[in-house]
């Protein structure tokens, strides 16, 4: 095929130019199509969702003080704001995925393969809550600083939970139609 391919390319100049005539050129047998194979059926789709959720308690430090912890911001200073706590947070996920799979027989195996088991981790990985070394530990600044932290903290343990029922949902909206061919 290949080389029927190289003369035409090589002849067709030709042939344009009238330099040779196309009455003249041997004639190809037509090339059978292949054969239509049909599709190879996928498994039955019964893929489970597994979440889970790793959401330890924040570690509190005292190590940074006030400009630290502004530089650690990256907001420009100024005399109206000031930075007296910080708290972190950095989310991570895993995921492991199984398949369930059903190979056809014949000259070109056909490979079906569908979701079985999808199993999602997401991992506070770091929750850090600093408070600056100025403010005494014992002070009423320091209780009112570290409540108003606290707040932060339960905001992003409730964004991590409806994190974890929307990645649920999107697995399980993906898992119903994948298959890999």
């Amino acid at each position: 095929m290949a080389l029927i391919r190289l003369a035409v390319h090589a002849l067709l100049p030709m042939l344009l130019a009238g330099a040779v005539a196309a009455e003249s050129l041997p004639s190809t047998p037509p090339v059978a199509a292949p054969p239509v194979v049909p599709a190879l059926a996928c498994p039955a789709r019964q893929a489970r969702i597994r979440l889970s959720v790793v959401d330890p308690e924040p570690r509190h430090s005292t190590e940074l003080g006030i400009e630290a912890l502004h530089a650690a911001t990256g907001e420009a200073r100024s005399p109206m704001q000031h930075h007296l706590a910080l708290t972190t947070s950095r989310v991570e996920w895993r995921s492991e995925l199984g398949a369930r799979t059903t190979i056809g027989r014949g000259e070109a195996p056909q490979v079906c393969a569908v979701p079985d088991r999808v199993t999602l981790t997401l991992v506070q990985s770091e929750h850090l809550v600093r408070i600056a070394r100025e403010i005494a530990p014992e002070s009423c600044l320091f209780r009112e600083v570290a409540a108003h932290e606290a707040r932060h903290v339960a905001v992003n343990r409730r964004t991590l939970r409806t994190a974890a029922i929307q990645a649920r949902g999107g697995a399980q909206a993906w898992a119903s139609g994948a298959e890999g061919r």
